[in-house]
């Protein structure tokens, strides 16, 4: 097996967080190496003792079917954090889309005061339940959901969002001629005839 890291190249449909540190949400998010509160998204609630959310997604780069048979699974990361210990409720759920399709949320993580990797694990294309096909991934974005009932500035965090998909790749033919000895791993000679 193999796999590909894609991130956030630009918005796909919502940017509903507030962002800090960037011109753009999804510029908030997409780095290598986390940065932690340099760059973040976030959200708080606009009323006291209601739970409210926000959501981004983003279109990702980084894909080529090239070399490809088939897609093993999909899984979404983000790193989250919530602000401090007065922030009483803080969540986060990763979310996969699909161009056209609502996208889909992954099982709601409390957050703690220091950054955490959550993630959800896709095996089968949510949209089809059937397997995921190598045109699947030209048309995936991934996403972030915030919540909490805090009115305490930027609330809720999160400062980085990927995805990885892991694939199989394409088996190569190789012609080896008659009467060639072939050495395999485990140290015997096969005879081509």
């Amino acid at each position: 097996m193999s796999q590909t890291i894609v991130r956030p190249s630009s918005r796909y449909a919502a940017a509903l967080l507030s962002r800090v540190g960037a011109g753009s949400n999804w510029d908030c998010v997409n780095d290598v190496t986390a940065d932690g509160d340099t760059t973040f998204v976030c959200y708080e609630s606009q009323l006291e003792d209601v739970l409210a959310s926000g959501y981004d997604n983003y279109n990702v780069t980084g894909w080529s079917s090239t070399g490809v048979s088939s897609i093993a699974s999909v899984t979404t990361y983000a790193l989250v954090r919530k602000v401090d210990v007065t922030v009483l409720i803080g969540r986060a759920y990763t979310a996969i889309g699909y161009l056209g399709m609502n996208d889909v949320l992954g099982s709601a993580q409390d957050l703690s005061t220091s950054y955490a990797l959550i993630s959800t694990t896709y095996t089968t294309n949510p949209w089809t339940s059937v397997g995921w096909t190598v045109a699947n991934m030209s048309n995936i974005k991934i996403g972030i959901q915030l919540e909490t009932v805090s009115t305490v500035a930027n609330a809720v965090r999160c400062t980085q969002v990927y995805g990885e998909i892991v694939w199989r790749p394409s088996m190569k033919k190789v012609s080896i001629p008659v009467g060639e000895k072939l050495v395999i791993p485990n140290g015997k000679r096969l005879t081509i005839v």
